[in-house]
Parts: structure tokens; sequence; C-alpha cells
């Protein structure tokens, strides 16, 4: 997949209600491989508040241009220090999608 877009949402845990309200993702990195052994970050957050109790999920569009956008068939969200916003490391996620353009094994064709 080269990805030009994701989405996200927090877990919010409705059997109790206020439990998770308060771990929202700030610093993280979408990073991708080919192989599952060599990874690139895909795009980087630092200090991000969309995620919040108003909006628990969101879009994010990847910044890089598509020439420089490689196709992956792994990918991992990794949570950066200083964490969320309680300061921990907790990822606290319920739903991700990832967005793009999938390349086909046969002929190396594209379709989004």
């Amino acid at each position: 997949v080269q990805v030009t877009a994701y989405t996200m949402a927090h877990r919010a845990n409705r059997l109790r209600p206020g439990v998770f309200l308060e771990f929202f993702m700030r610093n993280w990195t979408l990073r991708g491989s080919v192989d599952g052994k060599t990874w690139q970050d895909i795009q980087v957050h630092r200090d991000d508040q969309t995620l919040c109790t108003s909006v628990p999920f969101a879009a994010f569009h990847v910044s890089k241009g598509p020439e420089s956008k490689p196709f992956y068939q792994h990918f991992a969200v990794r949570i950066d220090s200083p964490g969320n916003s309680r300061g921990t490391h907790a990822l606290v996620l319920s739903c991700f999608e990832l967005y793009g353009c999938l390349r086909t094994a046969d002929a190396g064709t594209t379709r989004p």
C-alpha cells in the first residue's frame, strides 16, 4: 500500500464512563516496512491535539508528496516520548484504517 491518509479512533469505554478519557495519543509515528524488518517513518506527530473528548475519531493525511511515498506491506503505530495526554506510553486505540494506492503483485500496477 502507498499510504496517502489514515484514520484512527481513541478507545472509549462505554461500560465505565471516564475510563481512557485522558490517554489521548499526542506523540506517535506511523511506520512502514517492505519486509517486516527494516522500518521507515511515514508520518510523525508531535504534540498532536487532534484526538480529544469531542473528537475521538480523526483522519490524518500523509504529508509526503506522491513521488516520495513508497509502497509498504507492513505497518506499525509507535507511541513516542513524551507519550499520550497523560504522559504515559499507553497506546489507547480502537480503530485504524489505511487509505492509498494498492500495487498488485502480478503486474506491478496500482489502483486506488
